[in-house]
């Protein structure tokens, strides 16, 4: 992001789809990414906020889980809340685990609706139904 900063390409929005967890000793949310040996490098909400903030990035979507998980003691402490705090414009984020299926039925719903040249707000209206849509039912074999 910094290279494409500097060429004068930044960035407009960031799209992270991948793990994430709340870490209750520090009450932060923490994103899961590799470092170039593959080795885990979880990264928090403090940390990722600053980069993006420093790149110039106004909007961050998260999709992962547990990603804007924040109870009313600690909510500047989950992720979403935090990258909003460091100066992102606006951050998307989900509320539950969801599936990977629903997941994508979302993304793809927000994205087409982006590219209409629909704001942030519509295409997250866009997805929105498909967000809570259950997959079909497993068939059983008797």
């Amino acid at each position: 992001m910094r290279k494409a900063e500097h060429a004068g390409r930044p960035y407009h929005l960031v799209h992270f789809d991948g793990h994430g967890i709340y870490h209750k000793q520090t009450g932060l949310g923490q994103l899961a990414f590799e470092h170039e040996d593959t080795s885990l490098d979880l990264v928090d909400a403090d940390r990722l906020g600053l980069i993006l903030q420093e790149c110039g990035v106004p909007l961050m979507v998260l999709n992962a889980c547990q990603s804007a998980r924040a109870t009313s003691q600690i909510l500047f402490q989950a992720s979403a809340a935090r990258l909003l705090e460091a100066g992102i414009g606006g951050v998307l984020s989900m509320s539950h685990s969801v599936l990977v299926v629903t997941a994508g039925r979302f993304v793809e719903a927000f994205y087409t609706a982006l590219m209409r040249g629909g704001t942030v707000g519509c295409a997250t209206d866009e997805g929105a139904p498909h967000s809570s849509a259950r997959p079909p039912p497993l068939s059983r074999r008797a």
